[in-house]
């Protein structure tokens, strides 16, 4: 219990509370757009449901897409390479990048949260209206009358 009030703690417990608040910037700049906007959105839950999912989808897509196959050359393919002298300098910044987005990436992520929440966010307030007026029932679905009602 001791470690815990010492001094030398708090300041690891602030920055930790910042960056949880941080990497939760899109769902309150999401709420704030829905509650501000005149006129009134339709359907607020959805269209902070939406640009939240966005923001953090797009989010795990570059983790996916960029973050894991370059962990994979890191870790499987660049050794083998360069213990045959082969590893070319694109492969030697390849394993640069990587080992620096293991140290950094969590300071970038919530910039790019923050950017990224505020761009969809923008993108889609001002599209909203036609997006819901689409998610209305329309006559498309109607049953053929020459193959009966099923």
């Amino acid at each position: 219990m001791n470690t815990f009030l010492s001094p030398d703690v708090w300041p690891s417990i602030a920055l930790s509370i910042a960056w949880w608040l941080l990497t939760l910037m899109p769902v309150f700049y999401a709420a704030f757009v829905a509650a501000r906007i005149k006129p009134v959105l339709p359907r607020r839950l959805l269209f902070i449901g939406v640009t939240v999912a966005l923001t953090y989808g797009t989010l795990v897509f570059l983790l996916f897409a960029i973050i894991i196959p370059l962990a994979g050359f890191t870790v499987y393919i660049a050794p083998q390479l360069e213990a045959s002298g082969e590893l070319s300098a694109i492969g030697r910044l390849a394993v640069d990048i990587s080992f620096a987005s293991y140290d950094w990436g969590f300071i970038v992520m919530p910039p790019f949260l923050i950017v990224s929440s505020i761009a969809l966010t923008r993108y889609l307030a001002a599209r909203w209206q036609q997006l819901v007026a689409g998610l209305r029932p329309n006559n498309s679905f109607k049953p053929n009358p020459l193959r009966g009602s099923a």
